[in-house]
């Protein structure tokens, strides 16, 4: 993955290590997982802004590197 796409990955990689390790089901980890979701794609919707207005994403990972290095 060499674009945006990787960003929203890793993203998703680090919401589900929060899941599995079962953080999320504590305030400090829902909060955590709800920053997360604010950053992914389009972030929340205009519902869940309206549910959880001081939540702040997370910043996103930086996508730098977009040349193929092998083709094959």
């Amino acid at each position: 993955m060499l674009t945006q796409k990787r960003a929203n990955y890793l993203l998703f990689k680090r919401a589900f290590e929060l899941v599995l390790r079962k953080e999320h089901l504590t305030p400090g980890g829902f909060r955590e997982l709800l920053s997360i979701k604010a950053a992914i794609n389009l972030g929340f919707s205009d519902s869940l802004k309206e549910a959880f207005p001081d939540i702040i994403p997370v910043e996103r990972p930086r996508v730098e590197d977009q040349i193929i290095s092998d083709p094959n």
